[in-house]
This record gives structure tokens, sequence and C-alpha cells, in this order.
């Protein structure tokens, strides 16, 4: 019969699975050889003897040597106006819209429609990728704009595509409140 595990646990769980206690090495005598891989250390606290003066981070700065190919990636400007990211957006999202419709349109008027649905997989993945990687650019407020406009490019699309849907539905339904919206 296998000995019976301790488990330091709280006293509502059981050990998880595959647990085993820590192995303690004997030496012939039957003692303990002492701390094994593995084992947890003390804390270490670092003793200050003021050899070397703490240096703000200013001087830091100013004491090492600027090198000549070092190239800032931050703007003079931190922040974006909103008309820039208005812009921004509305440009991305034409685009998308213009993507949208005709990604649409091929689906709509395919016979087999695979095809069309990988490309809007494609589509969604390359937009989704694009925006991760003009979000990354740290310092550069227009590609942040550019980031969150192209993970937004897809609303863009099927909104342009629910247009083109209206549209088609209309065509064969007798009511309908300006020609796209059925109801």
């Amino acid at each position: 019969m296998p000995e019976q595990q301790t488990y330091r646990g709280t006293h509502r769980h059981r050990a998880p699975l595959g647990w085993h206690p820590p192995r303690i090495a004997q030496d012939a005598n039957g003692q303990d050889s002492g701390p094994q891989v593995g084992d947890p250390t003390a804390p270490f606290t670092p003793t200050f003897t003021g050899e070397m003066p703490a240096v703000a981070d200013e001087a830091r700065d100013e004491a090492l040597p600027a090198s000549a190919d070092h190239t800032d990636t931050r703007s003079d400007e931190p922040y974006l106006k909103r008309w820039t990211f208005v812009f921004v957006v509305a440009a991305v999202w034409v685009v998308a819209a213009a993507v949208g419709l005709g990604l649409f349109y091929w689906w709509f008027h395919s016979i087999n429609k695979t095809p069309a649905v990988f490309i809007v997989l494609v589509y969604l993945v390359m937009c989704t990728v694009a925006a991760l990687i003009a979000a990354m650019f740290g310092g550069k407020p227009a590609l942040s704009a550019l980031g969150i406009a192209l993970l937004s490019a897809p609303f863009a699309s099927t909104a342009a595509a629910a247009v083109l849907y209206g549209l088609y539905f209309c065509d064969r339904a007798s009511r309908c409140l300006v020609g796209v919206i059925p109801y």
C-alpha cells in the first residue's frame, strides 16, 4: 500500500493530481544532507555601504553619450487632434465600405459561396493583424488612430453590406422604408 501523502493546502481542497511531497536527501547516518535543488531560499536584504552615490535620472541621461544613429520615435505632440482622428477613421471606413460592398456583391451573386466567405475571413484577419501592428508603434498618435480605424473597418464593411442587402430585399418586398429598410 503506498504511503499517505500530506498536503499543506487549505482544509477544503485535496492535493493536486500527481503531487508528491518534496524529497529530502539523507546521508548514511539518516541526517539531512542540506539544501537541495528547488528548496526555498531565505530572503536577501542587501547592505548599503554608501560607496556608490545615487544618481538622478536627468544627470544619468546627460552623462550618457548621444549616439549618431539614435532616432527619436516620439512625435512633438503626444496627443491627436479630434479632426485628425475623425479624418483617419473616415478615410479607412470609406475604403472598408467599398470592400464590404464588393464582397457582399460577390457573395450574393456567386453560385459557389465558399471562395467569397474565405476571402471575407482573410479580410477580417488582415484588418486585425494590421490594426495590432499599427497600434504597436509607441509615441505615434496617428498610427494609433489608424489601428483603431483598422480594427473597426469590418464594422463599416458590414454596414455597407447591410445597405446593399436592404436594397436587394426591398426589390422583392412590398413594404420598405426609404427603399432600404424592410418592415
